[in-house]
């Protein structure tokens, strides 16, 4: 260029630095911004991944298009990498961007997430893994090289999948999601670099696993622990079901409310009965008028739903009783196939578009331990399980029928063999019910937790429970051939949440009952706050429910090791205290099925009978080869050696760990009173029954200081729905009017 020629050579010399100058600092300022990590996921119609990763309120979680399904927990799960990674990998959070899946990044390593994984196609030269099974829960993960970068493809068969394979990847690097919240979080030592290899596949062994509750009462953090532990199964109950679906969740309705929701004796019965006129305009009545119809009977000018139709309930000591509450009472006369018509008609509504309008799961049980009708029709039906499995067929075939012609969702369905319906059908059984979504769920409330089920070693108690789920499960000549779920106890509502360990049992039974056909599995009355040793169970639980060929020795040892570093051997022998001490709390604070009939050791002491009938339990230390468990000293030396483990362990713990250590000490404390107060009780009753009167009154005062104790504890009781929390760790134990018999013997001035 003219002008440039006649520029000065020292001009020209130094614009060219300037120039190389600038362009350098312009490529490091380029370098400098250019993320290390690039997540890409697909946002849908959200336009960004934050957006989408929060619009769990904008979803139609319940309608035929998984589009905005798919995009909220693939870009949640993205969202999680973001949160987690730094601390693994040692980078800056600036390090870590996140990007829509248009294209793929020109720089830097890739996460591609769910259907971001097409743009993994053009790179690929073998197939990836496939996914194992028919689980849309299941995922695979593999790094593909590209110029020298590596492309991370985390994908899952369904949106589900893809976001446990984020936690997968996200445990490979080190962390852990042992507890809840940040404190239960454990991260790597030092930060792990992005493994230059990987190809791997899972899927779940049980399509469902978590929580059976009926209400709401759940938190963020024990919500998303269970996502990241991959469990998946809560109540629709739940204040806002929509984030729970962005975790993933399969959502329950139903329970032993069933009848009163869909049949209630109470509610106003919505057709124009012929035999009635109250003036209001109402669809015709589509059944036949019944024989036993009386009319208005309590005179408030309007029909009920038993006024109308009396002969639909059940008819106990020869009359038709309308006792249907939400949990107990007098179940509906089974072999009236209209009130079973109306009760699957109510069904269809309630899921439709009522209550249960979030369900993906419909838990149908009778009412808990109640009445059967005694109507003639009804005892034709035979037993009370073949009643029970009667009426699902109609409620299934019912259901099934809406999905078809009224496009209701796909519901599963389960019920339950407990108590009166655990002994299995006499009858043929309908064949609605070898469909592949319904489970019969076996509870085994009459067992006991010091012996593994299928242990040999308790022939006193557990021998009977484990026939009954052969003969639902596994026994050749079984009338029933569908699925099976199992339904646990290890936080039974007697127990009020006491911090029960159970890792031998649930390491032993969890893999026993997949290798027997179980593929569902859930435990009531969780606690969701306030763990303390509650953590192992859950986390054991957890880990082997997602793969039953797990071994619980290599979890446990991981959890102490990590979750306890500094106090690791004292953490671990106060745990096996506490296991020690409270295996055998299932007989003592509840009931186990013995000799043909049910002990309660409570019940035992009320009526003055002797409490020590079992080989399980005495209150000497005994020890036999069979029917062995911990005996009221043997419990009271375990919780004296755990409280010397647990101060030992609090004194070299600091941090994290020590905070989680105490909070293993307010479970503790709980216990130890508890313990107290139901050694001086039982105590109090040999001294009385062998008229020792002053032995009796010289162990009063300690009884009433542990009394004292319990009711001084209040949050520790109240973290597990209504039916397992107590007003104070007093009333949890169940005994207070075992307690006031005493205070009145012993408690004031000697008489």
């Amino acid at each position: 260029m003219p002008g440039i020629a006649r520029l000065p050579r020292v001009a020209l010399v130094l614009a060219a630095t300037l120039a190389l100058a600038a362009a350098t600092a312009r490529g490091a300022a380029g370098a400098a911004s250019a993320p290390a990590l690039t997540i890409v996921a697909d946002p849908g119609p959200f336009g960004a991944v934050e957006v989408a990763a929060g619009a769990d309120s904008r979803v139609d979680w319940w309608d035929t298009d998984p589009t905005d399904d798919d995009a909220c927990t693939e870009s949640f799960a993205a969202t999680e990498l973001r949160r987690f990674l730094p601390r693994c990998m040692g980078l800056a959070a600036a390090g870590i961007v996140l990007a829509p899946a248009r294209a793929l990044p020109r720089s830097g390593d890739v996460i591609l997430l769910g259907r971001a994984a097409a743009l993994a196609r053009p790179l690929r030269g073998p197939e990836p893994p496939a996914f194992p099974g028919t689980s849309r829960e299941a995922y695979r993960m593999e790094v593909l090289e590209a110029g020298g970068r590596r492309i991370y493809v985390i994908e899952g068969a369904g949106r589900a999948g893809t976001l446990y394979g984020a936690y997968a990847f996200l445990e490979r690097l080190g962390i852990r999601f042992f507890g809840l919240g940040e404190t239960g979080t454990v991260y790597p030592d030092a930060p792990s670099p992005l493994p230059d290899t990987l190809r791997v596949a899972e899927s779940p062994g049980f399509a469902t696993r978590g929580f059976w509750t009926w209400e709401s009462r759940g938190n963020a953090e024990f919500f998303l622990w269970m996502a990241r532990n991959r469990m998946n199964l809560w109540t629709a109950a739940e204040h806002d079901p929509a984030f729970l679906k962005k975790l993933g969740f399969q959502l329950t309705a139903g329970g032993h409310l069933v009848e009163k929701t869909l049949l209630d004796p109470d509610a106003g019965y919505p057709y124009r009965h012929a035999g009635f006129d109250d003036g209001v305009s109402r669809p015709p009545d589509p059944y036949p008028a019944g024989p036993e119809y009386a009319g208005d009977r309590n005179h408030d000018g309007k029909l009920s739903y038993f006024e109308a139709r009396p002969e639909w309930y059940g008819l106990v000591a020869g009359r038709r009783s309308d006792q249907v509450g939400l949990e107990t009472g007098d179940n509906y006369c089974t072999s009236n196939a209209d009130a079973t018509r109306e009760l699957a008609h109510n069904l269809v509504r309630q899921l439709a578009s009522g209550a249960w309008r979030h369900a993906d799961i419909l838990v149908f049980w009778m009412l808990d331990n109640g009445s059967w009708c005694e109507c003639a029709p009804c005892a034709v039906q035979g037993q009370p399980t073949d009643r029970l499995l009667a009426v699902l067929g109609t409620v299934l075939d019912t259901l099934r029928a809406a999905e078809a012609r009224q496009g209701l969702r796909p519901i599963q369905v389960t019920s339950l063999a407990f108590l009166e319906t655990l002994p299995p059908p006499t009858r043929p059984v309908p064949q609605a019910l070898a469909d592949a979504d319904f489970a019969m769920t076996y509870f085994p409330i009459d067992r006991c937790y010091v012996h593994a089920l299928a242990d040999t070693a308790c022939s006193e108690i557990n021998a009977l429970q484990l026939a009954r789920y052969r003969a639902w499960a596994t026994d050749s000549t079984r009338l029933y051939r569908g699925a099976t779920a199992v339904g646990e106890y290890y936080n039974l509502d007697a127990f009020k949440s006491l911090p029960m360990v159970l890792t031998r049992v649930i390491g032993a039974d969890v893999p026993w009952y997949y290798a027997h056909g179980a593929r569902h599995f859930s435990t009531m009355h969780a606690p969701t706050s306030l763990w303390g040793p509650w953590t192992l169970d859950h986390r054991l639980l957890a880990r082997l429910l997602w793969s039953p060929a797990g071994d619980a020795g290599p979890i446990a040892g991981e959890y102490f090791t990590r979750y306890y570093p500094a106090s690791r051997a004292h953490a671990a022998a106060f745990y096996a205290d506490l296991e020690k001490a409270m295996s055998n709390f299932k007989l003592i604070k509840h009931r186990v099925f013995v000799g043909g009939g049910v002990y309660q050791l409570a019940k035992r002491l009320r009526r003055n009978e002797n409490p020590y009938v079992t080989h399980h339990f005495q209150y000497h230390a005994v020890t036999a080869r069979t029917n062995d468990g911990p005996d009221m000293e043997d419990i009271v030396a375990a919780v004296r050696h755990g409280r010397l483990e647990l101060d030992a362990a609090r004194q070299v713990a600091a941090g994290a760990e020590a905070a989680r250590l105490a909070e293993d000490e307010r479970r503790f404390a709980y216990l130890e009173a508890t313990v107290d107060f139901i050694d001086g009780v039982l105590y109090i009753n040999d001294a009385r029954h062998y008229h020792l009167d002053a032995q009796a009154r010289a162990r009063w005062p300690a009884l009433e200081a542990a009394a004292a104790r319990l009711r001084g504890m209040v949050d520790v009781v109240q973290t597990s729905g209504s039916h397992a929390n107590a007003a104070d760790g007093f009333e949890a134990t169940g005994w207070t009017d075992i307690y006031r018999v005493y205070e009145r013997a012993y408690g004031g001035p000697r008489r």
